[in-house]
């Protein structure tokens, strides 16, 4: 008798269907948050990690001062160092 009581109210339970609703409104979805979520963390990861890429290619750096005999022997005009890593 429970199973036919049970039965006898699920007919009348609304069962909200999407197409009913306007296709312009759409209903929050958790996959579209967390793909959301995926994206902008992509792309500050890719920041984060080509800064520094981008200071290494910019930087005109000396690690030591042994590096100025190296640059006049190979290039014969010499190069000018104008910063360092750890000196400005």
């Amino acid at each position: 008798m429970k199973k036919a009581a049970f039965f006898s109210t699920l007919k009348y339970v609304g069962i909200p269907s999407p197409l009913t609703v306007n296709r312009n409104m759409r209903r929050f979805n958790m996959a579209e948050n967390d793909r959301k979520i995926f994206f902008s963390f992509n792309l500050f990861s890719i920041f984060l990690f080509t800064l520094p890429i981008i200071y290494l290619t910019k930087a005109n750096y000396k690690m030591c001062e042994e590096n100025e005999v190296v640059y006049n022997k190979l290039c014969g005009s010499g190069v000018n160092i104008t910063k360092g890593i750890f000196s400005n």
